[in-house]
């Protein structure tokens, strides 16, 4: 048996896929949400390594 092209087991895994995180939960769409909790989750994504937001209202 050999590798897989990305070199780890399991399934293959989708070439050119990117995490986004969204912003409508930040933005109250559900719920309030509290101005600094929301800078800490966008601080995290960045921090993470996510480099797509997704700023549409809906």
């Amino acid at each position: 048996m050999t590798a897989p092209p990305n070199g780890r087991p399991g399934p293959p895994v989708l070439q050119g896929a990117e995490l986004a995180l969204g912003y409508a939960g930040l933005a109250g769409l559900y719920a309030q949400l509290e101005a600094d909790v929301a800078a800490d989750t966008l601080d995290c994504a960045w921090n993470a390594g996510i480099r797509r937001f997704d700023t549409a209202p809906f």
